[in-house]
């Protein structure tokens, strides 16, 4: 049992630092239209598209509280290069703050085919699609008020969301 299961497929995904893959789009487009015989036509247009991009964030993330009767603001969370700075986390790294990558992909596409037998009779079919896909991984590094005084890591890997128009 335990060897079936060490040759299963491991989870190939990772965030660790890598150079991104290239940003790519593609698409097409076409239409032509073909006579049949003296009266009949058929006409075809189609396009697609496939786009597939990825984009970076880095910055802060921090949450306050109102504390107190005098209303004063507290940190409840506080993920910035600051906190890596401060000296009771030194030697903390520079990692201290928000880190994402985003990667989102479309494809999108269009296709009619028209048949005209005669001025009485034709036939037409459309189809469309719409996909949205995105995948977002995010690093986090900084204090959080339930465990003051220490460096929380989190480390978030959101599985793929789609829509489809």
């Amino acid at each position: 049992m335990e060897a079936a299961s060490e040759s299963l497929p491991q989870n190939r995904y990772s965030i660790d630092s890598e150079t991104n893959a290239p940003n790519v789009a593609v698409n097409f487009s076409l239409g032509q239209r073909y006579e049949i015989g003296d009266e009949a036509e058929l006409g075809i247009i189609a396009a697609a598209n496939y786009d597939s991009e990825f984009q970076n964030k880095f910055g802060i993330r921090r949450s306050v509280t109102v504390q107190g009767a005098d209303g004063s603001l507290g940190f409840n969370e506080d993920f910035s290069p600051e906190v890596c700075e401060r000296q009771e986390f030194e030697g903390g790294g520079d990692d201290c703050g928000f880190r994402s990558t985003e990667w989102e992909i479309k494809l999108n596409g269009l296709l009619t085919v028209g048949l005209k037998l005669n001025d009485n009779h034709s036939f037409k079919y459309d189809t469309l699609i719409l996909r949205k896909t995105t995948r977002e991984a995010a690093i986090e590094k900084g204090e959080a008020a339930d465990d003051p005084g220490t460096l929380v890591p989190i480390i978030a890997l959101n599985g793929w969301k789609s829509s489809f128009g």
